[in-house]
């Protein structure tokens, strides 16, 4: 057995419900009795900016590193596309403190 999480960021907002009914889906119904019409069925919308996504062996998701620091996707906009951030390794100096260079791998998805 092995475990993974995916960690996301971004902003949020709750949908108009206009929206809301646009995107309803009907085995929600067992929650919301009037279906779509249900006082308390609302939408959040989730726009993510940072993702951080960490697996075992078995999902084959993993930054191959010694430290676990996972491989991370950002992008500064809605509009820009995804970027790869490896981290460089880091270890511990001397004095026991944790030491990493500055610079990150970057890879650029266009999706």
């Amino acid at each position: 057995k092995s475990y993974g999480y995916v960690s996301l960021r971004g902003s949020a907002s709750i949908a108009s419900d206009e929206e809301a009914k646009a995107v309803w889906y009907e085995p929600w119904k067992a929650f919301y009795p009037q279906g779509k019409d249900t006082p308390f069925y609302c939408v959040v919308k989730f726009f993510p900016d940072w993702l951080e996504i960490s697996g075992g062996p078995r999902e084959k998701v993993d930054s191959n590193r010694t430290d676990w620091l996972p491989v991370s996707l950002q992008r500064p906009s809605l509009q820009s596309p995804w970027r790869i951030v490896v981290h460089p390794e880091t270890g511990l100096s001397e004095e026991g403190e944790l030491e990493q260079s500055p610079e990150a791998s970057l890879l650029t998805i266009h999706a």
